[in-house]
């Protein structure tokens, strides 16, 4: 096959097929056919190459920042509101809350409700909230 990779350990063939799955997926890409970038980007993350994810619309994540949803959260747990009385001044489930000061440790890093205010209080998070 030309233009193929071939090597004595005898992958050379899987290198040159990967390859040629890479040329697919830009010719994809250029035909602006979505559902056949994303087949052959799975076979190639699959076989270990690096494919970089599209955005393709939508809510974009915080990432490692706190939402604002979670800032909100924050702030009423550092007045000391329980998940019940927080969920009731803003609105949503206690699941929900719970949830989202889950997921507010998990980003600061904190083990424990206390901890998570204190981080946040700390680091002026709560400062800018509405």
């Amino acid at each position: 096959m030309p233009g193929a990779s071939w090597s004595a350990d005898g992958r050379g063939r899987a290198r040159g097929g990967l390859d040629v799955l890479a040329e697919a997926l830009a010719a994809y890409a250029a035909l602006l056919a979505p559902g056949d970038v994303d087949r052959v980007a799975h076979l190639l993350r699959a076989h270990g190459r690096a494919v970089p994810r599209t955005w393709r619309g939508g809510r974009k994540g915080y990432g490692s920042a706190l939402s604002p949803r979670e800032r909100d959260v924050v702030g009423l747990a550092a007045e000391g509101l329980t998940n019940r009385e927080i969920a009731d001044a803003l609105h949503r489930s206690h699941h929900t809350v719970a949830s989202q000061l889950r997921s507010a440790m998990k980003k600061v890093g904190a083990p424990s409700r206390a901890a998570l205010v204190a981080r946040v209080t700390a680091a002026g998070l709560l400062d800018d909230r509405r």
